[in-house]
């Protein structure tokens, strides 16, 4: 689903039934919610939405590894990467149960 279609569903959503904004409102909120998880994330802060999930980050370590071509071990560098775990409301929405 792109950005576009996102925005169009979000207008037609229940939730917003009777409540007049635009597109480009609705365009607004969705960049500062990203926005704004974004730099919670690079603060190393987590984002907890209930009933949806927790946005986080976790570090992968260091590892090493062989490169099948030259033959050679190579030692990856330990970094931090973004995480996603959802709800148990969102899991189950998803199962359909």
């Amino acid at each position: 689903m792109t950005k576009n279609e996102l925005v169009s569903r979000i207008r037609s959503s229940e939730s917003l039934k009777g409540v007049k904004i635009t597109d480009d409102q609705i365009r607004c909120v969705l960049d500062g919610l990203t926005d704004t998880v974004t730099q919670c994330l690079v603060s190393g802060d987590k984002v907890e939405l209930r009933g949806f999930g927790i946005f986080s980050t976790k570090v992968r370590k260091a590892r090493k590894f062989i490169d099948f071509q030259t033959k050679k071990e190579i030692t990856s560098v330990e970094t931090r990467v973004p995480q996603f775990k959802a709800s148990s409301v969102l899991s189950s929405a998803v199962k359909g149960e």
